[in-house]
């Protein structure tokens, strides 16, 4: 079950209480209006889903994180000053030469 995973356990950060208060939330917000908050069908779609309701993480969880280059480029804008972006797959996996390789399995085959 996606639905539930905090952004820490997503991103590879260590285990705390705030990912259990994370998933009850998303339980019970279920549980009250029928379907999930966050319904990705891989974790790059629930950290997007995450990213745009929520923001980003912070940066401090960013760059502590194992995963955060699965999921997130690090830029350097006009000002010089270094930000975190959302990747974006721009690959139709039902029409591409993958087939029906799942997002999950192709970011852990190129990350």
């Amino acid at each position: 079950m996606w639905f539930v995973r905090a952004p820490e356990i997503l991103l590879g950060l260590p285990y705390c209480e705030a990912i259990d208060m994370w998933s009850l939330g998303c339980v019970i917000a279920e549980l009250f209006l029928g379907w999930p908050l966050y319904p990705g069908s891989s974790e790059y779609d629930q950290i997007r889903y995450i990213s745009q309701t929520q923001g980003l993480p912070s940066e401090y969880m960013l760059n502590a994180a194992t995963k955060t280059k699965r999921f997130f480029v690090r830029e350097v804008c006009e000002t010089h000053y270094p930000f975190w972006r959302l990747k974006v797959l721009g690959i139709d996996f039902s029409t591409s030469a993958f087939g029906r390789l799942s997002l999950r399995a192709f970011l852990s085959a190129v990350c």
